[in-house]
């Protein structure tokens, strides 16, 4: 319909950049707060689970070894890291 009625408009270079670069901008450092936060939070459920660990290994007594093992058999599938994630 613009070429047909010969409707021209000059667009300014700046207005590209705020419609366009500015929004990429913002969603990148979201993205990379997000990760942050991701991480942290996995940092703690990791210290958590090795502090669950030493607790059954130095207080449960006898079994202490039972317990060890069963518990780094919930770990590693817990923890497992997938490929291609």
């Amino acid at each position: 319909m613009c070429m047909k009625f010969d409707f021209v408009f000059d667009v300014p270079t700046e207005l590209i950049g705020i419609a366009i670069v500015f929004p990429i901008v913002f969603s990148i450092n979201a993205a990379y707060a997000r990760r942050e936060q991701a991480l942290n939070h996995y940092s703690v459920l990791k210290d958590c689970a090795y502090a669950i660990r030493l607790a059954h290994m130095h207080w449960t007594g006898e079994s202490a070894e039972k317990h060890t093992k069963r518990l780094d058999g919930l770990y590693s599938d817990l923890f497992k890291i997938y490929p291609n994630t």
